[in-house]
C-alpha cells in the first residue's frame, strides 16, 4: 500500500561517477558489493530501499518498458512557441539557429565515465581523509562525545559518521565507550579513546597527537574525574587532580583553605585490597574524609558500557572488606558510591 512505499528510494543503472553521491543520499553502504549492485543492473532493472520498513534488505525490480518518441517535429516546436507567446511567424533563419543550438547541445560529447577502479580509489582516499580528520579530532578533544565531534567536523551525514567511527572500531583505532556522565534522563553517550594503533596510523600520515588529559590513569578513570567529578567539587572548592603531591596522592583532592576535606579515590579496575590501601594513605596524608566512586563496565556490541549492576556487586564487596578492616569511628569517614549514585548527587 501508500504507506508501505512512503519513503521508497529507486535507482536505475547510472554512470559511475555519479553512483557515490546518489548512494549516499540513499542511505546505502558504499562498498563493492553496492558498487557491483549497480553497475550491474540492465535497462528497465532497478534497486529499491524502503525507509517504512528498517531492516528490509534492498532489492531488485523490473520496470515495464515504455516507448518514447524521439523524433523532432520543428513545426511543433515553433507552433507551442507562437502560441505561448502570441508572436508573429519567426523567420526560417531564426528556427535553424535554434534548431542548431538544439542540435549542439544533444550532441556535444560527455565527459568520460571513470572506471569502476578509479571509483574504488576516490572512495577510499575521502574514507582514509575521514578517518584522519576524526582520530585527530579524538586525539585533540579527548572527552567529546562522538555526536560533539561530528558535529566540529561538519560530515555530510550522521549515517556517514557512523560508517566512519565503524571503520575504526574495526581496525583497532579507537575504543568506544558508552557511559552517561549527566544527571537525569537521556541515553548514554558515546565517547571515543585513541588507541596505540590509531596513534600510529596519525603519526604515519603526518599527525602528531599527545594525551591531551592530565593524570596518570587511563580514559575511562579520566574521563569520569575530568567531565563529572571535577565540575561538580569546583563549584565549592579548590579542587586538583591527584591532589598536592600528584602521583602519591588521591585520584582528586578537594580543598578549603588549604585545608585537606575529602580525597576522592575512582575505583574501574582496583579491587576492595586496593582500595583499602588508597583509604590509608589518604587518611593518613590529612584528608578529613575518603569517598570512593564505584565503576564497573561490560562488553556490547563492540562497547564497553556502563553497567550499574555490577558496579552494586562491587560495591558491596567493598563495604564488607571496609567492615573487616575498620572500626566504627573510620568507616564513618569513608562513603562508598557508584557512578550513578554519584552523578544523582549533582
Amino acid at each position: 500500500g501508500a504507506r508501505a512505499m512512503a519513503g521508497a528510494k529507486i535507482i536505475f543503472k547510472t554512470d559511475p561517477t555519479e553512483m557515490r553521491q546518489i548512494s549516499e543520499s540513499m542511505s546505502l553502504k558504499f562498498n563493492e558489493e553496492t558498487i557491483n549492485m549497480i553497475d550491474s543492473l540492465q535497462v528497465g532493472e532497478a534497486i529499491v530501499k524502503l525507509d517504512s520498513r528498517p531492516g528490509t534488505p534492498i532489492f531488485k525490480i523490473n520496470v515495464p518498458e515504455f516507448k518514447v518518441n524521439k523524433d523532432i517535429d520543428e513545426e511543433k516546436i515553433f507552433e507551442l512557441i507562437n502560441q505561448r507567446f502570441d508572436c508573429k511567424p519567426i523567420p526560417e533563419e531564426e528556427k535553424q539557429r535554434v534548431l542548431n543550438m538544439i542540435f549542439q547541445e544533444l550532441e556535444k560529447e560527455k565527459p568520460k565515465a571513470k572506471t569502476m577502479p578509479e571509483i574504488k580509489q576516490e572512495a577510499e582516499t575521502s574514507d582514509k581523509r575521514k578517518i584522519l580528520q576524526l582520530l585527530n579530532e579524538i586525539a585533540t578533544n579527548s572527552f567529546l562525545t562522538f555526536t560533539e565531534h561530528i558535529d566540529n567536523l561538519n560530515f555530510h551525514s550522521v549515517a556517514d559518521a557512523d560508517r566512519i567511527k565503524k571503520i575504526l572500531l574495526e581496525k583497532n583505532f579507537v575504543n568506544e565507550y558508552k557511559i552517561k556522565l549527566k544527571k537525569g534522563r537521556g541515553s548514554l553517550g558515546s565517547y571515543l579513546e585513541l588507541t596505540e594503533e590509531g596513534k600510529n596510523f596519525l603519526h604515519e600520515n603526518g599527525f602528531k597527537p599527545s594525551n591531551s588529559y592530565e593524570g596518570k590513569s587511563g580514559f575511562l578513570h579520566a574521563l569520569i574525574v575530568h567531565k563529572l567529578i571535577k565540575p561538580f567539587y569546583e563549584k565549592s572548592y579548590e579542587v586538583l587532580i591527584e591532589g598536592k603531591n600528584k602521583g602519591y596522592d588521591c585520584d582528586l583532592g578537594i580543598y578549603r583553605s588549604d585545608k585537606a576535606k575529602c580525597a576522592v579515590e575512582v575505583s574501574v579496575t582496583t579491587t576492595p585490597e586496593d582500595e583499602i590501601k588508597n583509604i590509608k594513605r589518604d587518611l593518613n596524608s590529612g584528608y578529613e574524609n575518603v569517598q570512593i566512586i564505584i565503576v564497573a563496565t561490560s562488553n556490547k556490541d563492540n562497547a564497553i558500557v556502563e553497567d550499574e549492576e555490577k558496579a552494586m556487586v562491587k560495591k558491596q564487596a567493598l563495604r564488607e572488606a571496609l567492615i573487616k578492616e575498620f572500626d566504627k569511628t573510620t568507616q564513618e569517614k569513608i562513603q562508598i558510591l557508584t557512578l550513578k549514585q554519584f552523578r544523582d548527587l549533582t
